[in-house]
């Protein structure tokens, strides 16, 4: 009981269990809740760790309720129900003050990058801006219309016009691409690990077309020669897939270091450099010009600017 007090579950956590025991699947829970895959990993293994156990038998193919996910289903069940009967009992007149200031942002940026500096802003000054999270062409759209305040996009979204003519930005995160291990697998214990190295062991490679291999191939013309001269034992469609096939010693793989980084926490999984691969991206956050000025999003574009610690890091054109 005192993991639970202390593990900051949301709602949200609880409603996508409910989902993924529906889907029998963290791809299409994912599609129905319109977040990322990897999101719903993350929910899902906090919410074991929360309880001390594992809700759900995972496979390559699908997932099923463990005895335990069947009673903390049925509890949540019953807990969301109790919250649903309170809330028609709350005055219609009581409305929850929203955020006078939203950002779109990229999938990864809104998963991974965004978060931390989030959470401290909603320390520091009260609240909490709204995110929204789509593809970078959405997010500048967004942007465009003046739908949204902010924008978060990666190194790619530098290459739209209107950015560069429109818009400040700052940089605000990076990562970059890294060879992906079992725990325990003979190159774990490397600090680095050559391309060339990498042909000789099972490789999972992201299906063409996916979001993850338009990421990858994105921040390296290198690994598109590469893949066509790899082990390949199967082809995965997301991210979140790929990591748990690596987990379970199907291959290796390789990907971008921030959902690495996150899959660790639960997974037995180890990161390598990569040697002689120049494969990393920068995140900014930007807004249009004389915006960033108003008096409702100064605060936030100037906790962000301070809060930064890349601030020196170049802008790249792709």
């Amino acid at each position: 009981m005192m993991e639970i007090s202390r593990s900051n579950l949301t709602l949200e956590h609880l409603y996508t269990l409910l989902v993924v025991a529906k889907k029998k699947s963290f791809l299409d829970a994912a599609r129905e809740l319109g977040i990322v895959q990897s999101t719903v990993s993350m929910r899902i293994a906090a919410l074991e760790k929360a309880f001390g156990a594992k809700l759900f038998k995972r496979t390559l193919y699908g997932v099923t309720l463990t005895e335990e996910g069947v009673m903390v289903l049925n509890a949540i069940k019953s807990a969301l129900g109790t919250l649903e009967d309170a809330g028609k009992r709350v005055k219609k007149g009581v409305k929850e003050e929203k955020s006078a200031v939203s950002i779109a942002t990229c999938f990864t940026g809104g998963i991974y990058v965004l978060p931390p500096i989030l959470d401290a802003f909603e320390k520091a000054h009260g609240f909490r801006p709204e995110l929204v999270i789509t593809d970078t062409g959405r997010v500048i759209n967004k942007l465009r219309r003046g739908e949204v305040n902010f924008v978060c996009f990666g190194s790619r979204g530098y290459a739209n016009r209107y950015v560069r003519e429109k818009c400040v930005f700052m940089p605000i995160g990076w990562d970059e691409l890294v060879l992906v291990v079992p725990k325990y697998h003979e190159l774990a214990k490397r600090a680095e690990v050559a391309l060339k190295e990498i042909r000789s062991y099972p490789f999972i490679m992201p299906m063409k077309h996916s979001e993850a291999y338009g990421e990858i191939t994105a921040m390296s013309p290198k690994i598109k020669k590469l893949m066509n001269k790899l082990n390949v034992v199967t082809e995965l469609e997301s991210t979140e897939t790929i990591l748990t096939a690596i987990s379970r010693n199907v291959g290796i793989s390789i990907l971008p270091s921030l959902p690495v980084e996150e899959a660790q926490k639960c997974m037995p999984l180890s990161s390598v450099k990569i040697s002689g691969l120049n494969a990393k991206r920068t995140f900014y956050l930007g807004c249009p010009k004389g915006e960033n000025e108003k008096d409702e999003v100064k605060p936030f574009w100037e906790f962000v600017k301070s809060y930064s610690q890349i601030k020196s890091a170049p802008l790249q054109r792709v």
